[in-house]
C-alpha cells in the first residue's frame, strides 16, 4: 500500500493525472431514490439507516421510513423497482447483504433475520421482473 501511494505520489508529480468522475446512478433515479426516501426533514436517524448494497448492475436500497426494500438498475435511466415483501421484518433493520449471485438479498437486524428471493431478470437491460416498478 505504501509503495502504491508513492508510486502515485511520484506519477501525480511528473504529469497532471486527469480523473474521470463517473457517478453509478443516473440523476433521474437518484431523484427517484430521494423521493422515495424522504425528503431532508424527516428524522436522521431515520435516514442514517437506509441501508445499500450493490451487486453487478443493480444496487438495493433498504428504506426504513416505508420498511420496503427498493432496486434501482445502474446505468440507465430505468424506474426504481419496489419490492414488495411477503412478510415485512417486525424488527429494525440494522445491515443489508446482497448475494454473489444477486438471487438473494439477506437483511438481519439484533432481533431477526430475513432472506428474500429476487424475481428472475428479463426484459430490456435485464431488469428484475422484467422490469415492474412493484414487483
Amino acid at each position: 500500500l505504501i509503495l502504491l501511494d508513492s508510486l502515485l505520489q511520484e506519477i501525480s508529480s511528473e504529469q497532471k493525472v486527469d480523473m474521470k468522475v463517473d457517478n453509478v446512478l443516473a440523476s433521474a433515479v437518484i431523484e427517484q431514490l430521494a423521493d422515495k426516501l424522504g425528503s431532508g426533514t424527516s428524522n436522521q436517524k431515520d435516514q442514517a439507516t437506509s441501508l445499500i448494497g450493490h451487486r453487478e448492475d443493480h444496487v438495493w436500497v433498504w428504506n426504513r421510513g416505508e420498511q420496503e426494500l427498493l432496486v434501482a438498475s445502474t446505468g440507465d435511466e430505468g424506474e426504481v423497482q419496489v419490492m414488495e415483501l411477503a412478510d415485512c421484518p417486525a424488527y429494525q433493520v440494522e445491515g443489508l447483504v446482497v448475494s454473489r449471485t444477486g438471487l438473494w438479498v439477506a437483511i438481519w437486524g439484533s432481533e431477526g433475520v430475513t432472506a428474500v428471493e429476487m424475481p428472475r431478470r428479463s426484459g430490456v437491460g435485464g431488469r428484475l421482473a422484467g422490469g415492474r416498478e412493484m414487483v
